[in-house]
């Protein structure tokens, strides 16, 4: 039977590769004692935490970058709003 230790090792590694940061966030809260094995387990996989999480901040920037863009190009491209009512068009 698995340590407790091993068991958050283990849905520690599985949030890893399922990228769920929400689960991520309960494990780092809920961080059990280890042996010396699971520790450097533990460690090396709180390395790639850390990995993981800086990528998607990164894409999350660029999607937000591309998102001003696409707004500011809209904004410019935009037909002028007349303050008077235009019947002709």
């Amino acid at each position: 039977m698995p340590s407790a230790g091993q068991q958050w090792l283990d849905t520690l590694k599985v949030a890893l590769i399922e990228k769920n940061t929400t689960l991520l966030g309960t494990l780092i809260e809920t961080v059990p004692s280890f042996s010396n094995k699971e520790a450097e387990v533990a460690h090396f996989l709180a390395q790639e935490v850390v990995v993981l999480l800086q990528t998607l901040q990164d894409e999350a920037r660029v999607s937000m970058q591309q998102i001003d863009k696409s707004l500011q190009f809209l904004r410019a491209t935009e037909r002028p709003k007349l303050r008077r009512l235009d019947i002709t068009s």
